[in-house]
């Protein structure tokens, strides 16, 4: 048996720690989002010439992913369970879907910045974000979600025939399922679902943060050339 209090907990901790987001208020209590000394207010103050409009959207967007982090009323619910388990997977679900669009913000916001307008723009952007991993995780996750979460008449809607729900986060990962999971979304002779690790996500997009905030202190002209497209 596995809760999932403890996973979405280390998630909500890691979350907060890394973007500087205040999510508790004076009496300890889970009530709050302020994120004026996360990253997006870092930049916006690192801009004298006005309002970047897109430093304090993109913040409004993150109180997307501290709601869900915050949500208790799955935490006892068991991962192995398999009842339990469709629920938790439209938990997950709802979470992939912010982060679909977040990623998506962080690839674009690469886009403007280094003012890319060639067919393999989106690409070069992940790559950017790819790092020293070397590893393009940008697409990875984009065609899970896309096949799991979003564009499934042709992906899992082919193959889901009551199909098993498996979490990594559970710890038990069954050999006989043959599974849709990161790096294989085809749906041919699929029965399961394997969930990837909450905090797999997470950390790509905390590594997005990070990353960003890298190139911009590294290329102050370009992180001009990104707020002047969006000052008021």
């Amino acid at each position: 048996m596995k809760r999932f209090h403890e996973i979405r907990i280390k998630a909500l901790e890691s979350w907060a720690s890394v973007t500087k987001r205040q999510i508790v208020n004076e009496f300890g209590e889970l009530t709050t989002d302020n994120y004026m000394g996360a990253f997006e207010c870092k930049w916006q103050n690192g801009f004298e010439d006005g309002h970047v409009n897109l430093f304090c959207s993109l913040g409004d967007w993150g109180c997307n992913v501290t709601d869900i982090l915050k949500e208790t009323k799955y935490d006892y619910l068991d991962l192995d369970d398999e009842e339990e388990a469709k629920v938790l997977f439209r938990y997950y679900t709802r979470f992939l879907l912010v982060l679909s669009e977040m990623l998506t913000d962080f690839q674009d916001i690469y886009i403007h910045a280094e003012t890319l307008k060639t067919r393999d723009s989106k690409q070069i952007a992940r790559n950017f974000y790819a790092g020293n991993i070397g590893k393009d995780q940008y697409t990875e996750v984009f065609n899970f979600i896309n096949s799991v979460c979003k564009h499934k008449t042709q992906h899992v809607h082919l193959c889901n025939n009551h199909n098993q729900i498996i979490f990594e986060d559970s710890g038990v990962v069954p050999i006989t399922l043959n599974y849709i999971r990161l790096g294989d979304v085809s749906s041919l002779n699929k029965n399961a679902v394997l969930v990837p690790f909450l905090h797999h996500f997470t950390n790509i997009l905390l590594y997005s943060y990070v990353a960003l905030d890298d190139y911009f202190y590294l290329h102050p002209k370009k992180f001009e050339t990104l707020c002047k497209k969006y000052v008021t």
